[in-house]
């Protein structure tokens, strides 16, 4: 796993998922599948910024300003204070701008919660995202506006150290070890490979990619690459 996956795992885990289920008046399975609709619409979202030079050194200035991942020590305190309003909502604006609403709409539609509750969610882990770029640029200084894109496509990416191996180590409860842990992990690499194929664009979505690709065997290619393994 990449090392911004890596800091995104380790400040997911613990209680983090219980806390989160307590803001949002869920279970931690509730809680499990919203930051599985939400974090790759934040993630995407930033990605799709910093492939624009500007956006890249507006995201980058952000980080190295106010997020040095010093957040990250305190994850469940952070959470356990709900982000409706303030900063996490000033960072959800800053990220999706315009399209704030619609996308807290796409979140709930996903994971089953109100537009509210997905608001008060992406609240959440904005700033946890940002600590976690924060941290990655901890020993050189900050981070740099280059390289942000790269990264950030990097943990979107299907390889088994992307966004799919992240989400299934929390579904699987989170951490290393054995057992229905690496099964979890396992699932999480074949998420991974699914959602890199299918995401074309890189947003962090395949549900308009899947749309593009209806006509042209999707559910083909998938079955394929079951049965490799």
């Amino acid at each position: 796993m990449s090392g911004l996956a890596d800091i995104l795992q380790s400040a997911l885990g613990g209680d983090a998922l219980s806390k989160i289920a307590g803001q949002l008046g869920t279970d931690e399975a509730g809680a499990q599948k919203a930051v599985g609709a939400a974090l790759p619409k934040i993630i995407g979202r930033m990605k799709e910024n910093a492939d624009d030079p500007a956006g890249a050194a507006a995201l980058a200035n952000a980080v190295n300003k106010d997020h040095d991942g010093s957040l990250l020590d305190n994850v469940g305190g952070f959470l356990g204070g709900g982000q409706s309003s303030g900063p996490g909502a000033q960072i959800m604006g800053k990220v999706f701008g315009g399209d704030q609403s619609q996308a807290q709409a796409a979140v709930a539609d996903e994971a089953g919660i109100s537009h509210d509750q997905a608001g008060n969610l992406m609240g959440m882990l904005g700033p946890l995202v940002m600590g976690a770029l924060g941290k990655t640029g901890a020993s050189s200084g900050g981070v740099q506006a280059s390289g942000l894109s790269g990264m950030l496509g990097g943990l979107l990416g299907g390889g088994g150290g992307g966004l799919g191996s992240l989400l299934g180590g929390l579904l699987s409860g989170g951490g290393g070890g054995s057992g229905s842990a690496g099964q979890g992990a396992g699932a999480g690499a074949m998420m991974g490979k699914v959602t890199g194929m299918l995401d074309q664009n890189k947003d962090g979505s395949v549900m308009d990619d899947v749309q593009r690709l209806a006509k042209g065997g999707f559910l083909q290619k998938i079955m394929a690459m079951f049965k490799k393994k």
